[in-house]
């Protein structure tokens, strides 16, 4: 949970000060499977993310892409209040 506070402070900063994002080789099924277990704890929506295996990485902001997953996931939530 520090950890996600601290990647918001983060964007935000880099957002008000007009910042350009901070690249980094990124693993993104570790990336997907991390958010999705955060944007759904305490919820009764249930999520199955199929990521290959053989998934390239890629080169990205790392909070960027970690807040447009929790994003996707939280209007998900939003929408299925019942759970899925």
């Amino acid at each position: 949970m520090l950890n996600k506070a601290r990647g918001l402070t983060g964007q935000l900063l880099t957002f008000s000060r007009s910042e350009q994002p901070v690249t980094t080789p990124l693993a993104l099924g570790a990336l997907i499977e991390q958010s999705v277990g955060f944007a759904l704890s305490g919820s009764s929506v249930r999520c199955e993310a199929h990521v290959p295996a053989d998934l390239w990485p890629c080169r990205g902001d790392e909070r960027q892409i970690d807040q447009v997953i929790d994003n996707l996931l939280l209007n998900a939530r939003q929408a299925m209040p019942q759970g899925a």
